[in-house]
Protein backbone atom coordinates (compact mmCIF):
# COMPACT_ATOMS: atom_id res chain seq x y z
CA UNK A 1 0.00 0.00 0.00
CA UNK A 2 1.28 3.51 -0.44
CA UNK A 3 -0.08 6.99 -0.24
CA UNK A 4 1.00 10.22 -1.12
CA UNK A 5 0.18 13.71 0.72
CA UNK A 6 0.71 16.90 0.54
CA UNK A 7 0.69 19.93 3.56
CA UNK A 8 1.12 23.38 4.00
CA UNK A 9 4.38 24.09 5.67
CA UNK A 10 2.91 25.66 8.73
CA UNK A 11 2.92 24.03 12.06
CA UNK A 12 -0.92 23.89 12.19
CA UNK A 13 -0.75 21.17 9.14
CA UNK A 14 0.16 18.73 11.96
CA UNK A 15 -3.01 17.83 13.18
CA UNK A 16 -4.13 16.77 9.07
CA UNK A 17 -0.44 15.22 9.43
CA UNK A 18 -1.84 12.97 12.76
CA UNK A 19 -5.14 12.55 10.94
CA UNK A 20 -3.91 11.13 7.75
CA UNK A 21 -1.36 8.56 9.98
CA UNK A 22 -4.22 7.27 11.81
CA UNK A 23 -6.31 6.43 8.60
CA UNK A 24 -3.12 4.96 7.05
CA UNK A 25 -2.38 2.65 9.95
CA UNK A 26 -5.81 1.65 9.81
CA UNK A 27 -6.53 0.78 6.09
CA UNK A 28 -2.53 -0.73 6.10
CA UNK A 29 -3.19 -2.70 9.61
CA UNK A 30 -0.11 -0.94 11.38
CA UNK A 31 -0.13 -1.49 15.07
CA UNK A 32 -1.50 1.57 17.84
CA UNK A 33 2.46 1.39 19.31
CA UNK A 34 4.14 1.46 16.10
CA UNK A 35 1.59 4.16 14.59
CA UNK A 36 2.51 6.01 18.18
CA UNK A 37 6.18 6.15 17.28
CA UNK A 38 5.68 7.16 13.45
CA UNK A 39 3.45 9.93 14.71
CA UNK A 40 6.26 11.49 16.77
CA UNK A 41 8.84 10.89 14.50
CA UNK A 42 7.01 12.56 11.68
CA UNK A 43 5.65 15.60 13.84
CA UNK A 44 9.04 16.12 15.00
CA UNK A 45 10.55 16.24 11.77
CA UNK A 46 7.72 18.30 10.35
CA UNK A 47 8.27 21.40 13.17
CA UNK A 48 11.66 21.39 12.32
CA UNK A 49 11.90 21.60 8.76
CA UNK A 50 9.06 24.32 9.15
CA UNK A 51 11.19 25.78 11.66
CA UNK A 52 14.37 25.66 9.97
CA UNK A 53 13.85 25.22 6.03
CA UNK A 54 11.74 28.05 5.49
CA UNK A 55 12.66 31.08 7.44
CA UNK A 56 11.86 33.79 5.83
CA UNK A 57 10.26 31.47 2.67
CA UNK A 58 6.27 31.81 1.41
CA UNK A 59 4.51 29.17 2.49
CA UNK A 60 4.63 26.12 0.13
CA UNK A 61 4.08 21.88 0.41
CA UNK A 62 5.32 19.39 1.85
CA UNK A 63 5.25 16.20 0.50
CA UNK A 64 4.52 12.87 2.50
CA UNK A 65 4.72 9.63 0.77
CA UNK A 66 3.44 6.66 2.95
CA UNK A 67 3.80 2.89 2.11
CA UNK A 68 3.86 -0.42 4.02
CA UNK A 69 5.26 -3.67 2.13
CA UNK A 70 5.15 -7.23 4.49
CA UNK A 71 6.59 -5.19 7.57
CA UNK A 72 8.08 -2.38 6.47
CA UNK A 73 7.19 1.19 6.64
CA UNK A 74 8.74 3.73 4.32
CA UNK A 75 8.10 7.34 4.66
CA UNK A 76 9.59 9.61 2.89
CA UNK A 77 9.57 13.27 3.07
CA UNK A 78 10.58 16.20 0.72
CA UNK A 79 10.18 19.89 0.56
CA UNK A 80 11.81 23.08 -1.72
CA UNK A 81 12.88 24.86 1.26
CA UNK A 82 16.49 26.12 2.58
CA UNK A 83 18.83 23.21 2.54
CA UNK A 84 18.32 21.76 6.11
CA UNK A 85 19.75 18.45 7.10
CA UNK A 86 17.11 17.94 10.60
CA UNK A 87 19.80 14.66 11.46
CA UNK A 88 22.30 17.04 12.11
CA UNK A 89 23.14 17.33 15.55
CA UNK A 90 25.68 20.00 17.57
CA UNK A 91 27.95 17.44 19.30
CA UNK A 92 28.63 20.43 22.06
CA UNK A 93 24.71 20.50 23.01
CA UNK A 94 24.91 16.39 23.45
CA UNK A 95 27.87 17.13 26.39
CA UNK A 96 25.68 20.04 28.19
CA UNK A 97 21.63 19.23 27.83
CA UNK A 98 21.47 22.53 29.35
CA UNK A 99 22.26 24.16 25.92
CA UNK A 100 19.85 22.75 24.05
CA UNK A 101 17.99 24.48 22.07
CA UNK A 102 14.25 23.71 22.29
CA UNK A 103 13.01 20.16 20.72
CA UNK A 104 16.29 19.30 20.25
CA UNK A 105 16.24 16.13 22.49
CA UNK A 106 13.33 14.97 19.44
CA UNK A 107 16.31 13.82 17.31
CA UNK A 108 17.50 10.74 19.66
CA UNK A 109 13.85 9.81 19.89
CA UNK A 110 13.35 9.76 15.86
CA UNK A 111 16.69 7.36 15.33
CA UNK A 112 15.99 5.76 18.11
CA UNK A 113 12.04 4.84 16.94
CA UNK A 114 13.62 3.92 12.85
CA UNK A 115 15.36 1.38 11.64
CA UNK A 116 16.84 3.64 9.26
CA UNK A 117 16.89 7.43 8.30
CA UNK A 118 18.89 9.34 5.44
CA UNK A 119 18.51 12.77 4.19
CA UNK A 120 19.88 13.75 0.70
CA UNK A 121 19.53 17.29 -1.08
CA UNK A 122 18.91 16.57 -4.90
CA UNK A 123 17.46 19.11 -7.42
CA UNK A 124 17.11 22.26 -4.93
CA UNK A 125 14.70 19.51 -2.14
CA UNK A 126 15.58 18.25 0.83
CA UNK A 127 14.71 14.48 0.97
CA UNK A 128 14.44 12.29 3.82
CA UNK A 129 13.56 8.63 3.66
CA UNK A 130 12.84 6.73 6.91
CA UNK A 131 12.75 2.91 6.81
CA UNK A 132 10.86 1.08 10.56
CA UNK A 133 10.33 -2.28 10.25
CA UNK A 134 6.47 -3.55 11.88
CA UNK A 135 7.54 -5.44 15.65
CA UNK A 136 5.57 -8.95 15.95
CA UNK A 137 4.08 -9.50 18.95
CA UNK A 138 6.31 -12.52 19.98
CA UNK A 139 9.60 -10.04 18.84
CA UNK A 140 8.43 -7.41 21.18
CA UNK A 141 7.72 -9.75 24.20
CA UNK A 142 11.04 -11.08 23.36
CA UNK A 143 12.94 -7.87 24.62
Amino acid sequence: MKKKYQYPTVIQSIASIRNDLEAFAETSGIPESELRQITLVVEELFSKIVRFAFTGKDQQLLEITLSKADREITLEMVDKGEEFNPLETNPEQLMDPASIDEGGMGLSLIKAFCDSISYTREEQKNILLIKKMIRGQAETEAQ
